[in-house]
């Protein structure tokens, strides 16, 4: 008999099967735009390609980015960015730049191009 080990975190629902979970996969659903959406993540890494990151969190990130950059760094480190390094921060002549937020996330902070619809 196979086991399903099942947390709820709102608003996802983690699944993963025994065998899985050997494997540390875990996956993500949500309903969004009317569709049942799936994303497959690696349970413990240091990066997580299911999380949220909301337009309200890159700003707060912007300006410590910024600060960064106004007194002489030349990287952002992780540390700062979080999940949203996915947006390639830089420092540029003292200024902090980044790509645009909606190239990475979708509306709701979720990385659009990790999240499949369910078939």
């Amino acid at each position: 008999m196979k086991k399903l080990l099942i947390a709820s975190v709102a608003p996802f629902v983690l699944v993963a099967s025994a065998a899985q979970a050997d494997e540390r996969i875990i996956t993500h659903y949500r309903t969004a735009y009317g569709q049942k959406l799936v994303c497959h993540d690696i349970w413990g890494a240091n990066y997580s390609n299911c999380s949220r990151v909301t337009l309200a969190e890159v700003k707060k990130i912007d300006e410590f980015a910024e600060d960064t950059c106004r007194h002489g760094g030349e990287v952002i480190p992780h540390a700062q960015t979080g999940d949203a390094a996915i947006l390639n921060y830089q420092c540029v002549n003292g200024r902090m730049t980044r790509d645009p937020y909606l190239n990475a996330f979708d509306a709701e902070g979720y990385q659009s191009a990790q999240w499949k619809q369910v078939r």
